[in-house]
């Protein structure tokens, strides 16, 4: 709900801006904005306008560019505001209001950027990687009792595993309190042992990420909401410990030809 009110905010407020322009050019009788408003400052309230739609869309779409384009929008508003302050003051509680949303925006998105980042490195080095097929003497050092799980798992005579995606939905909660939703997304990387899991859970209404990243057998975990400050942050090797049982669980689960 609050992520199509916000969309109807930007909107709503873009269009407004259509005043001004519509007040320099001499379209219809604008009796709301009182001052003379000459055709560039004009074109500068439709330049406001079109920014602010545009900005609304990518909202909707989820670009990660929106956030972007809703400062810019917000400040070249605020300085036609500041040029009709007697008949646009109001205009700047929207602008507060959208202000405040691209920056936590802004901060969720960089702090996801970490992530892909980091997995678009990952991706380009194990894909050049050759994938030759798994055969029986590749499981023959391997224990009697993993070679006949590697078998009934079908990976003979398969291309051999570099990477894997999962996706995953799913609830979570602390001792003694109520579930909420997550939904995750992790890439393993297995030449150079790594696990990059990104998270985002759903919290009374607001989205929290967290990203655990595991490689060279160090691990680390932090929780940002907004992606502006950790709320939880884990080191250590305690942590390093967990993540590497997490990591060998990953490829007997869900990529068993890893082994």
């Amino acid at each position: 709900m609050l992520k199509y009110i916000l969309a109807f905010i930007i909107l709503v407020h873009g269009l407004i801006h259509l005043m001004g322009f519509a007040k320099a050019f001499g379209y219809g009788n604008i009796t709301q904005l009182s001052k003379h408003i000459s055709k560039p400052v004009g074109s500068i309230w439709l330049l406001a306008c079109m920014l602010f739609v545009i900005a609304a869309i990518g909202f909707m779409m989820k670009k990660d560019w929106w956030p972007v384009l809703a400062l810019l929008a917000v400040v070249v508003s605020q300085v036609l505001i500041f040029t009709s302050w007697t008949d646009a003051k109001f205009g700047i509680i929207a602008n507060m209001v959208i202000l405040v949303a691209a920056i936590l925006s802004w901060g969720s998105i960089s702090f996801e950027r970490s992530w892909k980042k980091d997995v678009k490195e990952n991706l380009q080095r194990t894909n050049t990687l050759k994938t030759d097929l798994l055969t029986e003497v590749d499981l023959a050092h391997l224990p009697e009792h993993v070679q006949r799980y590697l078998k009934y798992a079908g990976v003979l005579n398969k291309p051999k595993v570099n990477n894997m995606r999962l996706v995953f939905d799913g609830e979570m909660r602390e001792k003694g309190k109520d579930y909420f939703p997550f939904t995750s997304e992790q890439y393993n990387f297995f030449d150079e042992p790594t696990r990059l899991f990104f998270m985002k859970a759903k919290m009374k209404g607001i989205t929290v990420p967290g990203y655990h990243k595991y490689n060279n057998a160090t691990a680390t975990m932090d929780i940002k909401p907004f992606g502006l400050f950790s709320v939880v942050k884990q080191a250590g090797d305690i942590m390093n410990k967990a993540e590497t049982v997490t990591l060998f669980n990953d490829m007997c689960l869900m990529a068993p030809a890893t082994l």
